[in-house]
């Protein structure tokens, strides 16, 4: 048997880098209208204050867990989520009353499904969740202070046994900020950890923004393919953002920043509150750089590093892929 051979990695033609600022990123793929996904489980901390630093306007966040920066910076008035992170603030609370912001409720689940429907191409997606829960209580289904009316989904009958079965339409940002810890300079992008919706929201996007711990060179995914989530030729723009997920974490780099959530989160209760996370975090940086240097200056200069993790697990034995690529 003849061994297939590969063209040699030295022959393939030079493609254009797309590494570049997380400005110039957020400046050039994230526009005032768009959906945005910002990822659960890899959150891009860093993009998204950035975007908030720009102050993207009508932006709707989409995700399992949504965050209050940006409909609180005025940057997002419709939210799609199972869970907003800091809901409980009296003056978030005050603000979408007033009817400032429109929130549809969804779970978990019905999120992570919905953009599965998008990954796939398909209107729809049933399933049996929200049958016998308040979602569709008269008073609650259309969703008061929600935006998708009737839309937001349907009951319908199975076709196959006539069951009633729920209708989720298919979620499609237009564009995703993710967080991953490897990518390289052509968009190849590998995370692991906890995946939660991330790959179907990023697999459903329009555009991707991706920020990285690190960028590595292209024969790092390819000697494991297994590991990239998502491939470059779907990705917009990489930005090398190391602890770029602050204050969350990263699986295999560091643990989420407790006292900058704190911080963070709890003054988002009170207008003064949130004014001041504003300008010491987003507008009074300029980038994330600065944002690395006023982290410093608050909490110490060692205190991201307190965060890395020192103990991991390593495989027993590596995978063989099969054929490798002439070098």
């Amino acid at each position: 048997m003849t061994e297939p051979m590969l063209p040699p990695l030295s022959n393939e033609s030079p493609r254009p880098s797309k590494l570049m600022s997380a400005r110039d990123a957020v400046a050039r793929f994230v526009d005032d209208g768009d959906s945005v996904f910002l990822g659960y489980t890899s959150w891009a901390g860093a993009l998204e204050r950035e975007i908030a630093r720009q102050r993207k306007r009508d932006l709707t966040a989409v995700a399992t867990v949504g965050s209050l920066l940006l409909p609180l910076a005025g940057c997002a008035n419709k939210l799609v989520t199972a869970y907003a992170l800091g809901a409980t603030s009296p003056w978030f609370m005050e603000r979408y009353h007033a009817g400032e912001f429109q929130i549809e409720d969804y779970t978990n689940q019905t999120v992570a499904m919905m953009f599965m429907a998008g990954a796939l191409g398909v209107p729809f997606i049933p399933t049996r969740s929200f049958l016998g829960t308040d979602y569709l209580r008269e008073d609650y289904y259309p969703q008061p202070g929600g935006f998708l009316g009737e839309d937001k989904f349907k009951v319908i009958e199975s076709p196959f046994d006539g069951e009633p079965v729920v209708a989720l339409p298919a979620l499609r940002p237009d564009v995703s900020c993710i967080h991953v810890q490897w990518a390289d300079e052509d968009g190849n992008a590998a995370f692991w950890g906890g995946a939660g919706e991330v790959r179907w929201g990023l697999w459903a996007s329009k555009k991707i923004i991706i920020s990285a711990e690190e960028i590595v060179p292209r024969g790092v995914l390819r000697s494991d393919p297994g590991r990239t989530t998502i491939p470059g030729l779907m990705v917009n723009a990489v930005v090398h953002l190391p602890f770029g997920a602050i204050p969350w974490g990263v699986a295999g780099y560091y643990t989420p920043d407790g006292a900058m959530q704190a911080d963070y989160l709890l003054k988002m209760r009170t207008e003064a509150g949130f004014h001041e996370v504003m300008d010491r975090w987003v507008d009074g940086v300029e980038d994330h750089d600065a944002f690395l240097a006023r982290h410093a200056e608050v909490f110490g200069a060692d205190a991201l590093e307190r965060l890395r993790m020192d103990r991991t697990w390593e495989p027993e034995r590596n995978i063989r892929y099969g054929w490798k690529a002439q070098q």
